[in-house]
């Protein structure tokens, strides 16, 4: 939750997470990732979020990306994001 708050400005009071995490191989790398769920609508949740990046001097973050199906995927998404999206959306 630190991390989410860090790179997004989001409060734990703003999102509801999964139990567990979910664990990627791929490669060499062994991504975690954390579902969680916000109570937010995703344009909404987006623009606070760019709000958010815009006062930070070095953003973690360069942009948020709203993946509704695959074909919302970018090339210059990291491989292993790319993958895991592929796994959850339609």
């Amino acid at each position: 939750m630190r991390e989410l708050f860090e790179e997004t400005g989001l409060r734990r009071d703003a999102v509801v997470p999964e139990l567990g995490w979910v664990a990627l191989p791929f490669g060499q790398r062994l991504p975690l990732m954390k579902i969680v769920q916000a109570h937010e609508g995703a344009e909404p949740l987006r623009a606070r979020i760019r709000k958010f990046l815009a006062t930070q001097s070095q953003p973690e973050l360069a942009d948020i990306h709203i993946v509704r199906s695959v074909d919302d995927l970018r090339p210059n998404m990291p491989p292993y994001v790319a993958a895991f999206l592929r796994a959850r959306v339609p």
